[in-house]
Parts: structure tokens; sequence; C-alpha cells
């Protein structure tokens, strides 16, 4: 039947496919076979299957070189007999059961790979025969390594085909090669991103993460077409982000990188991590061709985590509701600057380099953590630590109003001076609270002179400012009418 399935493809061109379907068919039936009768497991079993293999590989190569001097169908023909020698040796592997065979297996398998590339880079015509080459040695590469190697040293041995792909795409493109580089990095990035942390009998290093890292911006670096280069460099900055994470959570929890826990350290960095990486995507996606929605779609996913991140570090995670040591007793060089005070600079660059859109939102979230940072500093800098049971009192209240009347005198100015009336009344309503808390709070403990002294500096203050706001006014009203 085999053959003359065979001989009727040559004969009749509507055929062609039959050979190539006569192999899924085949396969198909010695899988479901091993997977439904518990005789096919046998030693007699595996030596049959085995030698039925053996003769199918040399029909199908036989066929396949028989068509190649007849230049019928060469792309199917080239293709059937460089593939089916592999998926013959990927059954073996899988269904039978003989001394040495897997060792033995996976050297056939890398060898044929090795045969297949080497015949290809000396074919001096850049046609379909020298892709079909190139793919199938590379298969028989990735089968060897499958066949040899666990699951972690599989995932870098993987990766190191995207080299290869990449400098050989440069000599002879094709859209198969570049099919095939990105199916296997497909593969290695929900290796690396998923599959952990679902299923952790996945055992992964952090050198893993560095070396797939390494080996996808070599390819990016090596590739000379322009699309396929930036969606390797797109990929390499996907693993460079994963790396990162690792690096931070190897570091924090003593090697167990996928360990099931949150803690206020992590969320810091976190956060510095995630909207930087926002930006950068962003403006990625200015230098991308094709995948310029996935690059922004990936920085407004970054920038929302980051705005997540920093809720939590306000509620769930923030120091002044838990006691907690991970802040130190030293002033302002402590993780209090990297977990309110970087978001802010962060917030601050979004809303001058992303989405216009956006803007007020980002400004707002600047602004407001700009408050919250400076408030928890002080309350760090006259405590020696962070928390709500010992009672603002002296100092540490002056301190306060000090400091937010300075933020609604600079917010005022600005705002009048840029005639942005949104800052202009975010200073007002600050300049409003800054005033009852001076009343209600700072100067109710003061009695006699030093309380008129007080009311009379504070008086002048607002007089100061009232002044220096009718100025700007005045001067904002002549540059208009000079123009």
């Amino acid at each position: 039947m085999l053959l003359l399935i065979l001989v009727a493809s040559l004969r009749n061109e509507h055929l062609k496919l039959l050979p190539w379907l006569s192999v899924l068919v085949m396969s198909l039936a010695i899988i479901l076979v091993h997977l439904g009768f518990s005789w096919a497991n046998t030693t007699e079993h595996s030596l049959a299957l085995q030698q039925l293999l053996l003769v199918w590989t040399c029909i199908y190569c036989g066929f396949a070189f028989f068509s190649l001097q007849k230049t019928r169908y060469p792309a199917l023909a080239l293709s059937l007999g460089t593939l089916f020698p592999l998926i013959a040796l990927a059954l073996i592997w899988q269904y039978t059961e003989l001394p040495l065979h897997k060792g033995f297996v996976s050297a056939l398998s890398l060898i044929l790979g090795l045969a297949y590339i080497g015949r290809g880079h000396l074919r001096q015509q850049k046609d379909f025969g020298k892709t079909w080459l190139i793919f199938a040695g590379h298969l028989g590469y990735s089968l060897a390594v499958i066949i040899l190697l666990d699951t972690a040293t599989l995932t870098l041995a993987l990766a190191a085909q995207v080299v290869s792909l990449a400098w050989l795409h440069t000599e002879n493109p094709h859209p198969l090669l570049r099919g095939l580089m990105k199916v296997i990095l497909m593969l290695i990035l929900t290796r690396l991103t998923i599959l952990p942390w679902i299923l952790p009998r996945f055992e992964t290093s952090l050198l893993i993460y560095a070396g797939c890292f390494a080996l996808t911006l070599i390819a990016s670096r090596l590739n000379q077409d322009l699309s396929l280069r930036r969606w390797l460099e797109g990929v390499s900055l996907h693993l460079g982000v994963l790396f990162c994470a690792m690096a931070l959570r190897y570091w924090l929890y003593a090697g167990n990188m996928f360990k099931h826990e949150y803690g206020f350290t992590e969320a810091a960095l976190n956060g510095v991590l995630w909207g930087a990486l926002g930006l950068v995507y962003y403006y990625r996606g200015f230098l991308s061709e094709q995948l310029t929605p996935f690059y922004h779609k990936a920085a407004q996913l970054l920038l929302l985590a980051l705005v997540l991140n920093y809720g939590l570090l306000l509620t769930w995670f923030n120091p002044l509701f838990h006691a907690n040591d991970v802040i130190s007793s030293r002033p302002i060089a402590n993780l209090l600057l990297l977990a309110y005070g970087a978001p802010v600079l962060l917030f601050g660059l979004a809303a001058k380099f992303y989405k216009p859109a956006l803007q007020t939102h980002f400004y707002a979230l600047a602004g407001i953590g700009t408050w919250i940072f400076l408030n928890l500093e002080i309350r760090h800098l006259w405590q020696g630590e962070l928390s709500l049971v010992p009672r603002a009192e002296g100092g540490e209240l002056y301190t306060y109003s000090l400091v937010w009347l300075m933020m609604a005198v600079a917010s005022l100015l600005y705002g009048t001076l840029r005639q942005q009336a949104r800052l202009y009344q975010a200073g007002m309503a600050l300049l409003m609270i800054t005033i009852g808390k001076i009343f209600l709070i700072d100067m109710s403990g003061l009695t006699g002179l030093l309380r008129v002294v007080s009311f009379m500096g504070l008086g002048l203050c607002l007089l100061g400012l009232a002044f220096t706001h009718q100025y700007i006014e005045r001067s904002q009203s002549a540059k208009r009418t000079e123009v």
C-alpha cells in the first residue's frame, strides 16, 4: 500500500500530498497503539517496531532521491526525505526500550542534524533545497538535546539554535527559517515565563535566564533583516525583564526564586523595575515597524502594574500600619527612598513622555506621591522609625506645616506662571489644609505673646504670597498685551 501511494503521487499531480499524509497517518497509528495496548511495550514489539521504521525510512528516502532526479515536486520530496528519518528516531526513542538506546538515538539525531546543516551550507545556490536542509538540521539538533538533556539545560540548548538560525537566515533569508526561529523563541518564553510557576517540577536556574537573554541578544545583533531584528530585540528585552526579576527574587529569597511570597522589599524593587521598563517599552514601540502595538500594550501593563504595586505599598505593606524592621533607622538613605521616592520620579517621567491623554493623571500621582513621601520621611527623621503609636508633637508638627506650606506656595506660583489651573487648584487646596492644621493643631498649645507672634507670622506669609501672585498675574497680562 505504501509503495502504491508513492508511485501514484509521482503519476498524478493531484495526489502529490499523499506521501506526507501517509507519514502522518502511520505515525498517529503507532502513537495510538502504544497508548491503548499494554502488549505494545514488550521487547519483542520494540524490535519489530524498529525494523518497521527502518524499512519505512529506506522507502521514503529512496522515494525522495528518485523524485529529486525526476525534478517533480522537489520541495515535497526533499522535506520528506530529510524529516522522516527524524520522525522515525523520535518514535524509536519514545516507544522502544533497548539498552543504551537513549544515547544512541540522541547521537544519531545529532549526526543527522549536523550532516543536513553541513550539506546545506555547502550548497551553492540559495533555493528551497538549502532552506529545507538547514531546517531539518536544526530539528535534528533539537531532537538530540530533547532526548539527552534535562528540562533546564534543554531550554538553554534550544536557545543556542536561535544564534545559528539568525546567522544562517542572514546568508539565506527564507520564511521557513524565520518561522522556526519564532517557534523556538515562543517555546522558550512560555517555558521561562509560565511553566516554573504552575509546574514546579520544571527546575529552572538563574543561569538559564541569563543564558537565554544573552543568546537572544547576540542573535538580534547577527541578523540583518530589520523586521526580524526588531522582533528579536523585543524578545531579548522580555527575557531581560525576566532575568532582572528572577535575579531580584534569587537575592531576596536565598536562591528560592519561585517561592510564593511577596513582601515590602520585593514590592519596592519591582515598582522601580516595572515603571522603568514600561517607559522603555513605550519608547521602543516607536522604533519597531510591526510590533508597535505589542510594545505599547506591554508598556501599558507595566505602568498599570507600577500603579497597583504603589497602591499595595501605601496600604497592605505600609510600614506605618505594620511593625517591621525592613526600614533601617538611617535617615533619608533607606528603603523609603526606593519604595516611595522612586515611584514619584517614574510618575513624573510618565507624565512627560507617556501618552498625553494620561498626563494629568500621572502628574496628580506624582504630586500626591511627593506629599506622602515627604510626610513619611519627616516621621522617620523625628521618630527613627515608622509607626502611628508615638504622638506627633512640637517640632515634628511644625515640620509638617512648614513642608506643606512650601509645597502649596510652589504649586500656586508655578501654576500661575505656567497657566496650569489644576496645579493652582491643588496648591490652593493644600494651602487651606495647611492653614487649618496650623490654626487647629499647631497653635492650640501656644499662649500669650508667642501665639500672637505666630498669627502675625502666618499672616505676613500669606500677604507675601498674595502680593507675589498679583505680581506674576500682572507680568503675564503685560506679556499677553504686548503679543
